[in-house]
């Protein structure tokens, strides 16, 4: 009998040996039987609910081939993770950063076999380097709920953290952007990860708001993300590049960039919308003033 729903989880101890974890997914995915393939890490916590919801919603949305989930992180420090959970915000949003939490992902096995989508061993994050080319082929969406436990521990921080890791995310932003036409100069490149404070000086902040501008007018020439989305997630990851340079509040102006993302999400799902766009602003309002468009 065909399994409904196959589990793909990695090798043990795969901090230390991270090629070898990300082939073992690329072998669970080839070998797959199932319907759906599940994700898990071995670490995490899954709700006993959350296969069950997940199923629901991808038999209820067959356009879909990705859906994750919130989470709640616990460990090395506690809290919630709600990223974006409209597919036009995740691929904008992805262009920059990871808008997916890799252990809650649920996939269509057709769609994603169909494209031929594996994991990169030579890349790490290899989430971020995979999702990345997927959003382009497939439907990627965030259930509103948190349906896992993701345990944070000093030795994911740090490895997140590792020169090599920021060089592979800059290479595969640069990629991304590279889709748009947009070549990044070198000296730019650094303000492309959020992972540590790169912005420096005030040319940091006149390099990044011409890029951001560059990315703009490419977008309207090659139209390949909803404006009002690809404006979103410029200006939260513009927020996000924290610097003891300027600790002024958040721009009014900023503020209604932000907020005005709302207006283009379905008033079904506008309320849990605002109160992610409401959270984001407080917890950025620390850091420097931000890129502005025209608006």
């Amino acid at each position: 009998m065909t399994p409904l729903i196959y589990v793909v989880m990695p090798v043990n101890n795969c901090e230390k040996h991270i090629a070898e974890a990300v082939e073992s997914c690329n072998i669970g995915i080839r070998k797959s039987r199932g319907k759906y393939i599940a994700r898990m890490d071995g670490d995490d916590i899954s709700l006993p609910d959350r296969f069950d919801r997940q199923l629901a919603y991808m038999e209820a949305n067959p356009g879909v081939g990705v859906c994750g989930t919130w989470i709640e992180y616990f460990g090395a420090a506690q809290g919630f993770y709600k990223s974006r959970t409209e597919p036009e915000y995740i691929k904008a949003c992805m262009l920059v950063n990871l808008e997916l939490t890799h252990p809650t992902l649920f996939l269509r096995a057709s769609v994603f076999k169909g494209q031929s989508l594996l994991y990169d061993p030579s890349y790490m994050p290899e989430d971020y380097e995979l999702f990345s080319r997927a959003v382009h082929l497939i439907e990627i969406a965030n259930m509103p709920r948190v349906l896992l436990k993701y345990r944070i521990s000093a030795s994911n921080i740090t490895m997140r953290e590792t020169r090599a890791a920021i060089d592979n995310i800059i290479k595969i932003t640069c990629r991304n952007l590279k889709m748009l036409g947009v070549d990044v100069p070198p000296a730019v490149r650094p303000l492309l990860v959020t992972l540590r404070s790169f912005l420096n000086s005030q040319e940091d902040l006149k390099n990044i708001d011409i890029l951001f501008e560059r990315i703009i007018e490419a977008n309207r020439e090659r139209r390949i993300y909803d404006a009002s989305a690809l404006e979103y997630a410029l200006c939260r990851h513009r927020a996000s590049l924290s610097t003891p340079l300027v600790r002024t509040p958040f721009p009014k102006e900023i503020r209604d960039i932000i907020t005005r993302s709302a207006d283009a999400i379905p008033s079904r799902r506008r309320s849990a919308a605002t109160t992610r766009i409401r959270s984001t602003l407080s917890t950025r309002a620390r850091y420097s003033s931000m890129w502005i468009s025209r608006c």
